[in-house]
């Protein structure tokens, strides 16, 4: 019943929590967190790309290893032509190579016939005469060697774009940092929300188990920011209410030992003559009448 009449009632805490601020809300607090996160995220994981792709373009696709690229790539499609004694027309057997090396892309061209080869297999185009080759596409690195085939000896162009592999994978890990990073920021901001809740559950729980002089104060300036200033207001209401309590006992309590000496005194008058009257039997009528009166 104590409890009861010193809580604020139902009606005055909804109108309290319905005259604050919008931005001080949870539920606000927490959409501007989830933005602030994404934004953030998104300018990590562009910085990832840009610097995945610095990388990438400044160390692996550098003249010198691109270069020692199209060479392997090279000395392996010739010894396989060589081989397996193949011709310049059987485009199936060429496509099995390059199934092996599914970065690079060829072009044969011979007697008037295109070999076009990719990790998807390979085409055979015929064509009137003149050398065909395809156009080099962005950033692919190029070049042209003469291979040795059964029916003889034809330019092949050879496109190596194995970088596309590493920018993909640029891509995929500045997606996961992104990730990893909004999900740190809006984990930290919930961790902050869970501590100040326990907080002031643990407070809440030292006060019910008679710690009433412990101080709750405000953290913060949202929903639990006035949940905390009610339960501390009810704190102080109680404390008021055992202090006028506590006062009232004390003056009952006076009250009380100034009756009893007020009683007493006449009472003690009286049990002296009755023990007088008692104890001495050689009293005369007028003494004994005396007493009693």
């Amino acid at each position: 019943p104590l409890l009861r009449s010193t809580s604020a009632p139902s009606g005055e805490r909804g109108i309290s929590l319905a005259k604050m601020r919008p931005f001080r809300r949870l539920t606000m607090k927490l959409l501007a967190v989830i933005l602030v996160a994404g934004a953030l995220s998104l300018v990590l994981g562009f910085a990832f790309v840009a610097l995945g792709n610095y990388m990438v373009e400044q160390v692996y696709c550098s003249p010198s290893r691109t270069e020692s690229r199209l060479k392997d790539v090279a000395a392996s499609f010739r010894q396989y032509i060589e081989h397996y004694g193949v011709n310049v027309n059987e485009a199936e057997v060429i496509g099995l190579w390059n199934q092996a090396y599914p970065y690079v892309k060829l072009s044969i061209s011979a007697n008037g016939a295109v070999v076009n080869s990719d990790r998807h297999g390979a085409e055979l185009i015929r064509v009137d005469s003149g050398l065909i080759f395809r156009t080099e596409d962005g950033r692919q690195s190029s070049t042209v060697v003469n291979v040795n085939f059964s029916g003889g000896s034809y330019p092949v162009q050879i496109q190596e774009f194995s970088e596309e592999r590493l920018y993909r994978l640029v891509d995929a890990g500045a997606l996961i940092v992104g990730s990893i990073f909004f999900l740190l920021f809006v984990l930290m901001y919930h961790r902050r929300v869970t501590l100040a809740i326990t907080r002031l559950t643990s407070q809440v729980g030292q006060v019910i188990h008679g710690d009433l002089n412990l101080s709750i104060k405000r953290t913060s300036n949202d929903e639990i920011g006035v949940l905390a200033e009610d339960v501390e207001a009810m704190r102080l209401s109680v404390l008021e209410r055992l202090r006028k309590e506590e006062e009232a006992w004390n003056a009952n309590s006076q009250l009380i030992t100034a009756m009893s000496h007020d009683v007493r005194t006449p009472l003690t008058t009286l049990i002296g003559f009755l023990e007088l009257l008692d104890t001495q039997p050689g009293l005369s009528d007028e003494e004994r009448r005396a007493y009693l009166t």
